[in-house]
């Protein structure tokens, strides 16, 4: 009796142990199922939080072009952030980058009969760029077509402060709105005939400062380094430019400009001024030949007006060349031209340098949309006549249509239209009067 009572009593302990540890367990099991809903509802919070900030990070890169993606290298020193097609190099404590940047452009022309057609590689460019340190960066770029090794952008800008700089190399001496915006933006194929009495680039230093609503670029360049020649004084060039902004917001951007430059020619004294009619591979119908001069001066005015994806602008010019052995000439050039992306996106406009960005399709066909569509028609005009210079005088009537697949490629097709009159005799044809159509085709990567 007394075995069975110590018996029961084991059993009844054990009954007890076993009720706590399964009550235990329950309560285990229900805190770690609480835990788990917990986690869950964290980790789809996180989700949630990748997806925004991917969206966010996809939408901040699409505003410039890019789309970038950023591994951290094991040194922790060292980034490389890829933004399509071309990689950019980070050192990040030393805030040194590198990242290469370049161009490639075929060409189809047709035209009829008396003028010819036929396809080249317009330009092939490549070069780099990036910052030295937070104050200084750099740009070298070299130009690989027709058939010749080329200098285009070779300089290093040195920033005094957030909005006043100085470049140092070969550069464009500012002094007009079509020469100062890219041929990789451009709403044409070539520029206007008004884009002749650019200085194009060289040599030189050049200051570049702004306000809240105005900007000044200006320099002192040596000659072209195509034209120099050993053992000779090259001459040298001063140009000017101030542009003005009074409206500048998300919807519209009014830009207005004067620019003047002076040359003092090289010990030769040989200018010639000519252009082909907005057809690189149209010959020079406009042309003043060869003549010895001591110097070259212009002044230029410069609008544009731009309301959504809608842009307007025009340029006069008017260049004066001081012949040796001939009478003074003035030359007079302009355009005027409008530019609607029917897709709907607007371009970038840097006030700095006071030119329009390119234009960065909305949908791309990456993202299975149509691109970005573009139309535009410009007139230009110019006249070489003067004195005893017969050069030419007449009018191209350009129309353009673009496509844009996505940020980095271009479709596009110009119809051409020109007449020119008192041309010299030495053009094709060996007349002096020109008329004539012409289509062009191109195909563009640049990056």
């Amino acid at each position: 009796m007394e075995i069975y009572k110590k018996i029961s009593s084991i059993n009844s302990g054990l009954l007890v142990f076993s009720v706590a540890m399964t009550s235990v367990a329950a309560v285990q099991a229900d805190e770690l199922k609480t835990i788990r809903e917990a986690i869950t509802v964290q980790e789809r919070q996180l989700d949630s939080l990748k997806l925004r900030l991917e969206r966010l990070e996809t939408a901040n890169s699409r505003a410039d072009g890019r789309i970038e993606e950023t591994l951290i290298l094991p040194s922790n020193n060292t980034a490389i952030s890829w933004g399509n097609p071309a990689p950019k190099f980070s050192a990040k404590p030393e805030g040194f980058t590198f990242k290469s940047r370049g161009k490639l452009q075929a060409d189809a022309m047709y035209a009829d009969d008396d003028y010819g057609s036929g396809t080249e590689i317009r330009r092939v460019r490549l070069g780099v760029q990036g910052d030295i340190s937070g104050s200084t960066d750099y740009v070298a770029e070299i130009d690989f077509s027709n058939k010749k090794v080329g200098f285009e952008d070779i300089f290093i800008r040195y920033k005094l402060s957030e909005v006043t700089s100085i470049r140092v190399g070969h550069h464009e001496a500012s002094v007009s709105l079509d020469d100062e915006t890219s041929d990789s933006n451009h709403s044409f194929l070539e520029r206007s005939l008004h884009n002749a009495l650019s200085l194009g680039r060289s040599v030189g230093i050049g200051l570049e400062t702004q306000g809240t609503w105005w900007s000044l670029n200006t320099g002192l360049f040596g000659k072209p380094e195509s034209d120099t020649t050993a053992g000779q004084n090259e001459g040298w060039r001063f140009a000017s430019r101030l542009l003005v902004t009074p409206w500048q917001n998300d919807q519209q951007t009014l830009h207005m400009g004067v620019a003047a430059y002076y040359v003092e020619l090289d010990d030769d004294g040989d200018y010639r001024l000519s252009s082909q009619p907005e057809n690189h591979q149209l010959a020079a119908l406009f042309d003043t030949g060869t003549h010895s001069a001591n110097d070259i001066s212009y002044t230029g005015l410069e609008t544009a007006y731009q309301y959504n994806n809608v842009l307007l602008q025009a340029e006069l010019g008017q260049q004066t060349v001081d012949y040796m052995n001939l009478p003074d000439a003035s030359f007079v050039s302009g355009y005027l031209q409008a530019a609607w992306i029917i897709t709907g996106e607007q371009r970038s406009y840097q006030r700095g340098r006071g030119k329009f960005g390119g234009i960065v399709p909305t949908n791309g066909v990456e993202a299975g949309g149509l691109g970005a569509l573009e139309m535009a028609l410009r007139g230009s005009y110019m006249d070489l006549v003067d004195g005893d210079i017969y050069g030419g005088k007449g009018h191209v009537y350009t129309l353009g249509l673009n496509w844009y697949p996505r940020a980095q490629l271009r479709v596009s097709a110009n119809l051409i239209h020109f007449d020119v009159s008192e041309s010299i005799a030495v053009q094709p044809q060996g007349s002096t009067d020109h008329s004539g159509n012409s289509l062009v085709l191109r195909s563009q990567l640049s990056w």
